[in-house]
Order: structure tokens, then C-alpha cells, then sequence
């Protein structure tokens, strides 16, 4: 009795993991974007300063903005794979806990939320 008990704990906590972990990357995509447009207006700033007041740390700033954007520009990509390594694995367990239609799990708010995202995902695309 007590691994049936824990079945549908499991997976419930599961769903869960899997959709705070969605969360939080979508909301890192969002915020490597928003940090790669403040970087290149940083760059942008820099690079169109006036020659007279440039000062000897002028070349650093320059190359160190150029850095920035160019490690945040490289984040986002790498973190939309990982929103959809997520979404594909989430989809794979929702698919799964439908076809072996277990009533707890199904009927559990983290179900529901995992079938949203999942909507919400779709819709976007």
C-alpha cells in the first residue's frame, strides 16, 4: 500500500518540479534579453563618446561592454533549449499520467497548471 500511496505523490511533485523549473527559465529568457538591450545601449554609450572625454580606461570599458553583450547574447539561446528541453519532458509526463488516467493526478491543481503552460506554450508558438 505504501508505494501506491507514493505513486501519485511522486508524480504530482514531479509535475510541480517541472513547472516551477519552466517558470524560472522563461523568466531567465526574458531577463537575458532585457539585460542584452541594456548591454549594447552600454556599448552603444561607449562607443559615442566624445574622443575628448574618453579617459585612459576608455579601451577597457569598451572591450568589457563588447564582453557583456556578447556573454548575454549567448545566454539567451542557451536557455530558450533549456525552456524546451522542459516543455518537452512536461509534455511527455502529462501525455503519460492522461493515458494512464490515474484520478489523483489528474484531478491535482499541478496538473492543471502543467496542461496551462503547456496551452500557454502552444499559443505562443
Amino acid at each position: 500500500m505504501p508505494a501506491a500511496a507514493s505513486g501519485p505523490t511522486a508524480l504530482i511533485r514531479s509535475l510541480r518540479i517541472k513547472c516551477s523549473s519552466l517558470n524560472r527559465l522563461q523568466k531567465d529568457v526574458k531577463a537575458y534579453t532585457s539585460e542584452t538591450t541594456s548591454a549594447q545601449a552600454a556599448l552603444e554609450k561607449w562607443r559615442n563618446m566624445d574622443p575628448k572625454d574618453r579617459d585612459e580606461d576608455w579601451e577597457w570599458n569598451v572591450k568589457n561592454a563588447e564582453k557583456v553583450v556578447k556573454d548575454t547574447e549567448q545566454m539567451v539561446p542557451l536557455t530558450q533549449e533549456k525552456v524546451q528541453a522542459v516543455l518537452d519532458d512536461l509534455k511527455d509526463l502529462v501525455e503519460t499520467l492522461k493515458s494512464e488516467g490515474d484520478e489523483e493526478v489528474l484531478k491535482s491543481s499541478e496538473y492543471e497548471t502543467a496542461c496551462k503552460a503547456l496551452e500557454t506554450q502552444a499559443s505562443e508558438q
